[in-house]
């Protein structure tokens, strides 16, 4: 679903485009992985050197696409930068969700921080899209005990996010993609109170922000 979204944005740019993209090469491979259940720790074990080929293939292209994208949205991009990140965000999230149902962690790390690289590349100023990339990421991160890095993350969901809460929307009822950024702002307010550690006016202060993001959704 998000793919064809991505793709009926600049559906009329991609055919008149001739493509240089390796995104056709790479996702044949991603392919072969989300089609493998990877069930035991045999599994993993084996295959664990082609999954982490396959990953440093996705970041490498990435961060070609950062560097190309050239801080988009306040420069100009070519369509084929645009949807080149746009797949890899969206190959890298079916990869989290893949290994996240095959309960490898680490692998499903990898996965959730190249969705968000991707996503934070060519989308940055879509939230409904960056929110659940960054919180994935920031799960992961908080499952494997780097506390630190997860909150860090929360935070700047938080930060990006709660402007939706100065919005007024009274007269006209949440949209889709309004929802899920006011979600991904109370998920992350909700975790940092969970992960404790803030001082007594911090956690004041995100509770307001999980009560109004809360009220907001009805």
């Amino acid at each position: 679903m998000v793919w064809s979204w991505f793709k009926s944005k600049f559906r009329r740019l991609l055919s008149k485009e001739a493509s240089t993209s390796k995104f056709d090469d790479i996702k044949p491979d991603v392919e072969r992985l989300l089609g493998e259940s990877f069930a035991t720790e045999e599994d993993k074990r084996t295959n664990n050197e082609r999954v982490v080929s396959v990953f440093e293939r996705l970041q490498s292209e990435i961060e070609r696409i950062k560097v190309e994208a050239n801080g988009y949205p306040a420069a100009t991009i070519s369509a084929e930068v645009w949807l080149d990140g746009a797949g890899y965000a969206e190959l890298c999230r079916k990869l989290f969700e893949h290994f996240r149902s095959a309960d490898w962690l680490d692998r499903e790390e990898n996965a959730s921080a190249l969705w968000a690289r991707a996503t934070l590349a060519v989308c940055s100023h879509y939230h409904h899209l960056v929110g659940p990339a960054m919180l994935a990421n920031a799960d992961c991160h908080e499952r494997l005990g780097n506390n630190d890095h997860a909150a860090a993350m929360y935070r700047a969901v938080i930060a990006d996010f709660r402007m939706f809460l100065e919005d007024d929307y009274t007269e006209q009822s949440l949209g889709d993609e309004e929802r899920i950024a006011i979600d991904a702002l109370k998920s992350a307010a909700h975790r940092l109170i969970e992960m404790g550690g803030s001082d007594d006016d911090d956690k004041k202060e995100l509770e307001k922000i999980r009560a109004e993001a809360n009220a907001l959704l009805g």
